[in-house]
């Protein structure tokens, strides 16, 4: 934004130019894709759990087209799943983590933007 404020000063100047500016960089799609990216969220470490499928992390994420990715990812070899879900109902999420846990067993516990209550055994 500083580099295009100068930029522009070196052409024209008008009153309140450096708001005008500001507030387009701030709207302009393109200007966001090749500006300075956002702070990444620091890493977090984890202690390594002690068997494999013990501690999974699990994200939804949408994609283009209307779908979802049901990411399970095993917490001690690092090993993702994906599931390619059309529909993110508890019924359908249920029966994708269900695959799953018949594959490599139900974890301790979960991690992510889940209730945790539901998928922990107790």
């Amino acid at each position: 934004m500083t580099r295009t404020k100068a930029r522009l000063r070196e052409e024209v100047l008008w009153p309140s130019m450096g708001k005008q500016v500001e507030q387009f960089v701030k709207t302009c799609y393109p200007c966001q894709l090749v500006g300075p990216r956002s702070k990444t969220e620091p890493i977090r470490s984890t202690t390594l759990p002690e068997v494999p499928w013990g501690d999974i992390a699990v994200d939804l994420l949408e994609i283009p087209g209307g779908n979802h990715l049901l990411v399970v990812v095993d917490n001690y070899s690092r090993w993702p799943e994906v599931i390619l879900l059309k529909k993110t109902d508890a019924s359908h999420v249920t029966r994708a983590m269900e695959s799953t846990f018949q594959t490599h067993g139900i974890p301790e516990c979960p991690q992510g933007q889940w209730p945790a209550i539901l998928l922990c055994r107790i």
